[in-house]
């Protein structure tokens, strides 16, 4: 078993000094990888958000065109069952918007 020499004072504190500096590079280096895994899932939430609102806004439309048909086949001229689609998702904006 080899036997160190007791290290001085001045060596220790180049060690702390050095050891020091390696902790804040690996910290910086750990905030860095932390930044880009959080810009990552972000990306992906938003992505997610943006296709389930396209899906949704999809379905509403077919909503609203099966709501015409089904008013012009109970009599209600074209003119009219767009004009009442179009309001009714004038006043459902104004509802969300309230």
């Amino acid at each position: 078993m080899a036997v160190t020499a007791p290290q001085g004072l001045g060596s220790a504190l180049v060690q702390l000094a050095s050891d020091t500096r390696q902790l804040v590079a690996d910290l910086a280096h750990l905030a860095v990888l932390d930044a880009r895994r959080a810009g990552v899932r972000l990306a992906m939430l938003l992505s997610a958000g943006l296709l389930i609102a396209i899906l949704l806004i999809t379905a509403w439309m077919g909503f609203v065109a099966a709501g015409i048909v089904w008013m012009f086949d109970r009599g209600v001229s074209w003119p009219l069952a767009i004009a009442i689609a179009a309001f009714t998702n004038i006043a459902g904006a104004a509802a969300l918007a309230w």
